[in-house]
C-alpha cells in the first residue's frame, strides 16, 4: 500500500496549527530525578538489632510537594547450621533527614514488617536470596534525604548477611530513588 501526502494547505492553513498539552488526560506527573547507588561490601550481624548494611542513597527533593518513590534489590543471606530449624530475619528501609529525624519507612511497629520466615530442612539451614522492596515516601521536605537499609536477625544463634559473596561471584545490592 502506498503513502498519501497531505499537504499542509490542505488543512485549511499554511502551517500545522500548534496544539496544546491542557486536553490531554491520563498524565499526572513527571520525574524530576533519579538517584542510583550499589553496595557489594559484605556486612553480617548476629544481633537481635536492626544493623546498618551499608546500602543507602541520597537525595534533596526541589519541593516539599514531591513525593520519593524508593525501590530497593537487596542480598540477603541467613545462615543457622544444623541446630536452628527456624530461619527469620526482616529489615527496614530509614530515612535520615539532614540536621533532622530518622524514620522507618512503612514500618508497621510488627517485629517481622518486612522479612522471611523459614523452616530449616537438613543439617545445613540457609537462606539465600534477593529481597525487594518499593516504597512511596512523602517527607515534605527540601533537606537531603538519605535512604539506608536496615536488618535483623530473630535468632540469637543465626547469621546474617548483606552482599554475601558465594562462589567466588560479588553480590551486589541496588536503590534507585526517583522524585516526582
Amino acid at each position: 500500500m502506498a503513502f498519501s501526502k497531505i499537504a499542509a494547505e490542505n488543512l485549511g492553513g499554511s502551517a500545522l496549527p500548534a496544539i496544546s498539552g491542557a486536553s490531554l488526560t491520563g498524565v499526572s506527573g513527571i520525574i524530576k530525578q533519579i538517584i542510583t547507588a550499589e553496595d557489594s561490601t559484605e556486612t553480617s550481624s548476629n544481633s537481635q538489632s536492626l544493623t546498618d548494611t551499608g546500602l543507602s542513597a541520597t537525595i534533596t527533593l526541589s519541593s516539599t510537594s514531591s513525593k520519593c518513590l524508593v525501590l530497593v534489590n537487596q542480598r540477603i543471606d541467613l545462615y543457622g547450621g544444623a541446630n536452628i530449624d527456624d530461619l527469620r530475619f526482616s529489615w527496614r528501609i530509614r530515612r535520615d533527614v539532614s540536621g533532622g529525624s530518622n524514620t522507618y519507612i512503612r514500618n508497621s511497629g510488627e517485629t517481622y514488617d518486612q522479612g522471611v520466615h523459614t523452616e530449616g530442612h537438613g543439617s545445613d539451614n540457609i537462606y539465600r536470596g534477593f529481597m525487594t522492596q518499593s516504597v512511596i515516601d512523602s517527607p515534605s521536605s527540601t533537606a537531603a534525604l538519605t535512604y539506608k537499609t536496615f536488618m535483623v536477625e530473630h535468632n540469637s544463634s543465626a547469621l546474617i548477611t548483606s552482599d554475601y559473596t558465594y562462589g567466588g561471584a560479588n553480590s551486589r545490592s541496588t536503590m534507585i530513588l526517583m522524585e516526582f
